[in-house]
């Protein structure tokens, strides 16, 4: 924000004071749409381009790993996650990533999941002899490739 600041300190006196950081909030939210789009992101960073729908998932907190019709009428069941997602644009997978993977739009690395439907809390996960992490997004256990940058 300090970079935008910089940029738009000129324009300071168009604005008064009370909206300016309204202003700079505006031009940091469009600053960074700019740079996905820029960086090829295809999805909101609220949701994950799923390699079998071949669309930007939403993710819900409902689990449809045992129940298939668990999803609401406007949600289908996403065949990677196992939970109930809003299908949003197309979206070509990270090419990084493998076809039981999804790029992590928080962590942008290639996100594997040891158990898919079954929702996590806090930070981390504890599996059989390794820890993983809770994904913010999702809710679920993710096995993160760090060395594998995705974005």
């Amino acid at each position: 924000l300090q970079f935008l600041y910089f940029i738009a300190s000129p324009f300071s006196s168009l604005f008064n004071s009370q909206n300016l950081t309204k202003k700079m909030m505006k031009i940091a939210v469009i600053a960074s749409a700019l740079v996905a789009t820029a960086l090829g992101e295809q999805c909101p960073r609220t949701s994950y381009c799923c390699p079998d729908a071949l669309h930007c998932l939403t993710p819900t907190h409902t689990s449809c790993a045992t129940n298939a019709t668990a999803c609401g009428s406007t949600e289908t069941c996403c065949p990677l996650t196992k939970i109930c997602v809003t299908v949003g644009d197309a979206c070509t997978p990270s090419p990084v990533c493998s076809k039981d993977q999804y790029c992590s739009p928080i962590f942008d690395v290639c996100a594997s999941l040891p158990s898919p439907g079954v929702f996590c809390e806090g930070i981390t996960c504890k599996s059989p002899g390794k820890v993983s992490l809770c994904s913010p997004l999702t809710h679920l256990c993710i096995d993160a490739n760090f060395s594998a940058p995705c974005n």
